[in-house]
């Protein structure tokens, strides 16, 4: 039966959670049947680099340090009770201190010459950045390599506004792709 192959789980790993409490957890979960987890919500960004920011919208996330250590407590009590341990992670939305501290991994608006806020209330970075994707890929490999998950389920690698992307890296390769100009902001 489909419905009991996989349960996404929101695990408050960020409010402290604690061994005993994640392998309460996963055994309440493997005594319903189900035998793969998929944690999202709060343990989901790979780029939050301060204990403490102001957030907009993803509220109190872990810095990306205790993500990983949160995320490992998480596995390792699924594991112990015969489960597969996937996570959701958010690719490209971000939190705006992370695109005022890094300018050139922002989606900028070809209207605006801004990085726009989108619809979940985030900044986007532009998953065509190379600067942007290779700290995106050695987050990744880090996080895949020190928590131990069985498997990610990759989200948020598309543009969620029809205006995007002007960033400085698509404009260059938009400029060698066509020989032609994005259009200056208006």
């Amino acid at each position: 039966d489909a419905r009991h192959s996989l349960r996404m789980t929101e695990f408050k790993n960020s409010d402290g959670l604690t061994q005993a409490e994640a392998d309460k957890r996963a055994w309440e979960y493997k005594n319903r049947g189900f035998n793969v987890l998929l944690s999202q919500y709060k343990n989901r960004y790979l780029f939050f680099d301060r204990d403490s920011q102001k957030r907009t919208y993803f509220g109190n996330h872990p810095n990306y340090d205790v993500f990983i250590k949160d995320t490992r407590t998480l596995v390792a009590a699924a594991h112990k009770h015969g489960l597969k341990f996937f996570i959701h992670l958010t690719a490209t939305t971000v939190e705006k201190d992370i695109i005022d501290d890094h300018p050139d991994w922002a989606a900028i608006d070809i209207t605006t010459g801004k990085s726009p806020i989108n619809s979940y209330g985030s900044y986007m970075t532009c998953i065509n950045s190379g600067v942007f994707m290779s700290e995106y890929l050695r987050r990744l490999e880090r996080f895949v390599k020190e928590s131990g998950v069985d498997g990610i389920m990759q989200d948020e690698i598309q543009f969620l506004d029809f205006n995007l992307c002007g960033c400085r890296s698509c404009r260059d390769q938009y400029r060698k792709d066509t020989g032609q100009e994005i259009p200056a902001c208006i």
